[in-house]
């Protein structure tokens, strides 16, 4: 599909997916597939947002001014601002998590703590008094790991068990102002402003509890710092200044978890004290089958859990890809990145279905296919299908 047919079709004012299938007479999942496509594409105008109602994504075409520039404050706000906060939470069934080395129980913890001395102090404190200065330690997370470790998983997990609003922030170092706080855009045939999502936060939790995920805060370029500060501490706002428009929202309903991927083939920023200090607790989540026997076998539980094979043959599996996430650490190895749960899951369904299938060399073909095709160059490739093939024909 050309890019023009999908602009031609944003222009008379479609919004969805299925809108624009309509304009342009093909599949919608052709429609939505395409446009995600050039949404992701710096140099396209088409782009893309939640919905306001938080059910699916849509779509319009930038306009000038989305980068601090003169042109938002003369364009109406899409939607007047009218958001159905319901359906920003997760559900449930898609957001489990095991807890690695206590990280999770110790967040909880401090929420908890929160919200019992908050509820005890609005009984306490005069009508007009700044509520920022009741609310003691506010739940700023920082979690901290090598890739695959769940931590993206581990804040949408507190977001739905707690019926939280959840807003994702996917940190690039060439990211712009208007990817946190919104940009005027074509939308439905007219030009609106959209706000981003963190100003979506600070509007949410000026009604209800928010979690905000902030994914790989150690890729944020120095001239995006100044925008998240005052969010991340106790004045929970933002501030727009191509519409001249400071939004406080209450600090002590916004919960955020920052992760970090730690490795050499991230392209990352030192977080200077002030940061260190807004994103206050840290934990790191390493690899569960990395945390000792019982980890081992709890990811093993996990494994044989999830996979047709018996409990013996996946902590053999764990024990295989221990010894792919022990080389990652080592700063001396070619193997950059370690193998995630999921990953291992992957692969054992993988040789499962060969072996099955009665295929030639169905664990060395799967090995290839699900983890080293997948994830590794070929240097990196080659001693990762050796580390895994020595261990599993040791261990099966």
């Amino acid at each position: 599909m050309q890019e023009s047919e999908l602009i031609n079709a944003l222009e008379s004012g479609a919004t969805r997916a299925g809108e624009v299938a309509n304009e342009t007479g093909c599949h919608e999942d052709t429609a939505r597939r395409n446009l995600n496509e050039f949404a992701d594409e710096p140099s396209s105008p088409i782009t893309a947002s939640t919905a306001p109602d938080g059910n699916g994504r849509i779509y319009g075409l930038e306009l000038d001014g989305d980068d601090g520039g003169d042109g938002g404050y003369r364009r109406p706000v899409y939607n007047d601002r009218e958001y159905d906060w319901s359906g920003y939470v997760p559900s449930p069934s898609e957001t489990g998590y095991q807890d690695v080395d206590g990280e999770l129980a110790d967040m909880q913890a401090i929420i908890d703590a929160r919200d019992d001395l908050f509820d005890r102090a609005t009984d306490a404190r005069d009508e007009d008094a700044d509520p920022a200065e009741y609310n003691g330690l506010l739940p700023r997370f920082r979690l901290t790991g090598p890739p695959g470790t769940g931590k993206t998983t581990c804040a949408r997990h507190i977001a739905a068990a707690r019926q939280w609003p959840f807003f994702e922030i996917q940190i690039t170092a060439g990211m712009r102002d208007y990817e946190l706080l919104g940009r005027p855009m074509l939308l439905g045939g007219e030009e609106v402003w959209l706000d981003g999502p963190l100003t979506k936060a600070v509007l949410a939790s000026r009604e209800r509890d928010v979690l905000v995920l902030f994914d790989e805060i150690n890729r944020t370029p120095f001239e995006r710092k100044s925008s998240l500060q005052p969010f991340l501490d106790f004045r929970g706002l933002v501030n727009i200044r191509s519409r001249d428009e400071r939004i406080r929202g209450q600090p002590e309903n916004i919960t955020t978890i920052a992760t970090m991927n730690k490795g050499a083939e991230y392209e990352t920023f030192e977080l200077d004290p002030a940061e260190r200090r807004r994103h206050a607790n840290t934990y790191p989540v390493p690899y569960l089958g990395m945390t000792g026997s019982e980890g081992i076998q709890r990811e093993a539980d996990i494994l044989a859990g999830g996979t047709p094979i018996p409990d013996h043959q996946a902590e053999a599996f764990v024990r295989a890809a221990n010894a792919v996430r022990e080389a990652a650490a080592d700063e001396t190895s070619i193997v950059r990145s370690g193998i995630s749960t999921s990953v291992l899951q992957t692969l054992v369904q993988t040789a499962s279905a060969y072996q099955a299938a009665n295929r030639p060399d169905p664990m060395q073909r799967a090995i290839q296919s699900a983890v080293v095709d997948a994830h590794y160059d070929d240097a990196a490739g080659e001693k990762v299908e050796q580390l895994l093939m020595s261990e599993l024909q040791a261990r099966l």
